[in-house]
């Protein structure tokens, strides 16, 4: 397998779709590209028909995060070739590498079934690429200098050596080509691949993060009506800066940004802190080692935590006025081998208080869920993964109902918000009370509408469906990729299939997907390739859009997250398929064709209406 610089094709075409060459000015570029041999995006800068910060916007938009499942495959190919093991023991590594959350590499590392450099050895002989054992190199600060510290730690790359000419890179997983055509821009030398030890690359990451991207630590300023964005940057304290301070201004800075959690990551040379705003994390601040018991201590005393326990995980709660608004925060703490591990969830009660339009339902998907919720008994399954705002909707649900006349109850792993009009009972093992325990005994309390945060085993179900059959509305969530999937999770916690035909009213399956900022939206013409990838017809006439970076989201292109939803109505025809323990590939086929439109499908849809990207929607469903 080869790697190699940007397609000097690849890039003209992307060039005339995107409008910013004409065809003349290809040809004459092509011409002059002849008598030099230089790259296609050099002449174009040389002959001024493009400028510099414009072919840089090009190329950026074409990296992304690297894609696990392609870095998987590509592993299990080599492990095969190489005779390391069957496809059918590497299917079951996968998926249990898959189950524990963690890419492939990571997990036959953790099991111990092979070291981190036999994996980069044999990868790298079988894509015929050279492996360089970094423990034997000293890499100078001139070479790892030449690319920008948020691509290297997102990529997993780092340049080793440079030439003038060429620039040898180490990742542990070869980079895509649009990836190396973003650094042989960037660089200006073709770029190299070679294999190096993941263990040993992250080694060298946290060694040198202190000294990566000295941007300043200070925000823009803010105009009048714009949400604050998150800088992304890597940044030290003031060195007289009191704990107390350095922890106000750590929350206060998340607050700012509408950061939703907080973590605290202790590293090999200093505490690292990273925020995470509109589901991605991004690094803010680098914390010595030397305060880093004194940052975790500080926040657990605020929480009301045992500052003398670190041996085992903490959860606790605190409240904070910040600028004259009360936030409250969850607290978990995590023992570590480098120390405690703490992360804060701050809780929005914006959430509580969104309505079925602002969660991302359209005027079709509003009207489905409102049917729905207007049935007098019955359950509602909100799914998606961890993550995924099934908890909002939920909320959002219940904002839909009537707390006057209703007695309403709920039972929640943790209560993150109390809501008025609403019972809300908290999940406690050591005082006995679990989803089951306190499930049955919310039946005995004259409920007309039940919420169960999450349905984890067979005893819940059973009570859930049991609920819904006796004349109650039941709302809850399960973890599944999309809406026939719950049905099939029912059957596996031993509810008999016309039991679940008669209980179940509807599925809404959902994924979260960040919006392009309205501040720096722009449309272009997407290319084949891309209307291939997400179904459209080749010839249609599209116009997407993409943000393409200011100080409003600071240059990340999103601002905000909105829902991507599958709604399955159980009508007449899906309880029969049910009971008659019709595959999930059966009702699906059959509710495609009865209108629902699939997580994919809308998905596309928001694409279409320039709410979001095709980068977006590929990275969050799988097309």
């Amino acid at each position: 397998m080869q790697f190699h610089s940007l397609s000097d094709e690849r890039l003209g075409r992307l060039l005339l779709a995107r409008g910013d060459l004409t065809e003349e000015q290809l040809a004459l570029a092509r011409e002059e590209q002849q008598k030099t041999g230089l790259p296609l995006w050099r002449v174009l800068l040389s002959l001024l028909f493009i400028s510099p910060q414009r072919m840089t916007e090009i190329l950026q938009r074409a990296v992304h995060l690297p894609d696990r499942q392609l870095q998987d495959r590509l592993l299990r190919e080599a492990l095969v070739h190489s005779d390391q093991g069957s496809e059918m023991q590497l299917e079951a590594w996968s998926a249990a590498a898959k189950t524990a959350g963690l890419p492939l590499a990571e997990w036959l590392v953790e099991q111990g079934h092979f070291t981190a450099e036999e994996l980069a050895r044999i990868l790298a002989r079988y894509l015929r690429l050279p492996y360089i054992d970094l423990d034997r190199l000293t890499v100078g600060e001139e070479v790892w200098s030449l690319l920008p510290a948020h691509l290297m730690r997102e990529q997993e790359i780092i340049p080793l050596q440079d030439n003038g000419e060429e620039v040898l890179l180490g990742a542990s997983i070869p980079p895509d080509e649009a990836v190396l055509d973003y650094i042989g821009f960037l660089t200006g030398r073709q770029p190299r691949v070679a294999i190096v030890a993941r263990d040993k690359l992250q080694q060298l990451f946290r060694q040198w993060e202190r000294m990566i991207a000295p941007w300043s630590p200070s925000l823009p300023p803010q105009r009048v009506g714009e949400e604050r964005r998150v800088p992304i940057l890597w940044q030290r304290p003031p060195e007289d800066l009191s704990v107390v301070q350095l922890v106000s201004s750590i929350i206060e800075g998340a607050v700012q940004v509408r950061a939703t959690d907080i973590h605290l990551e202790p590293q090999a040379l200093e505490m690292r802190v990273r925020y995470r705003i509109d589901g991605m994390l991004y690094d803010v601040m680098a914390i010595p080692l030397s305060l880093q018991p004194a940052v975790i201590s500080r926040v657990k005393v605020l929480a009301e935590m045992d500052i003398t326990e670190r041996r085992v995980p903490q959860d606790g709660r605190m409240s904070m006025t910040i600028q004259g608004n009360e936030y409250h925060m969850r607290i978990a703490t995590l023992p570590t081998k480098r120390g405690e591990k703490l992360v804060i969830r701050i809780l929005t009660e914006t959430n509580v208080f969104k309505g079925l339009k602002q969660i991302g339902l359209d005027e079709r998907e509003t009207v489905l869920v409102k049917r729905l919720i207007a049935r007098p008994y019955g359950m509602i399954l909100v799914t998606g993964p961890i993550g995924s705002g099934k908890t909002t909707t939920l909320y959002a649900m219940l904002n839909e109902l009537d707390i006057l006349t209703n007695n309403i109850v709920t039972i929640e792993d943790p209560v993150e918000y109390l809501l008025t009009g609403i019972n809300q009972v908290e999940v406690d093992p050591k005082a006995g009370i679990t989803f089951a325990s306190g499930l049955r005994s919310m039946l005995r309390q004259d409920a007309d509408i039940l919420m169960v945060g999450e349905i984890r085993d067979n005893e819940t179900a059973r009570i859930a469906v049991r609920a819904a059959l006796t004349g109650q509305q039941v709302f809850s969530t399960l973890h599944t990729v999309d809406t026939p999937s719950a049905i099939t999770t029912l059957r596996n916690f031993d509810i008999q299939s016309f039991l679940i035909a008669s209980a179940l009213n509807g599925v809404v399956a959902q994924r979260l997907v960040r919006k392009i900022c309205p501040y720096c939206k722009e449309g272009y013409s997407p290319s084949q390739a891309i209307l291939r990838q997400l179904g459209l017809a080749d010839d249609g006439a599209y116009t997407f859009f993409v943000g393409r970076g200011c100080e409003a989201c600071y240059y990340t292109g999103y601002l905000g997250r909105t829902g991507v939803f599958e709604i399955l109505v159980i009508d007449k025809t899906i309880k029969e398929l049910i009971t008659n323990q019709a595959s999930e590939d059966e009702i699906k086929e059959t509710a495609i064709k009865e209108g629902m439109r699939t997580l994919h499908q809308s998905g596309v849809q928001k694409v279409i209406d320039g709410i979001t990207t095709p980068e977006e929607v590929m990275r969050e469903i799988f097309l």
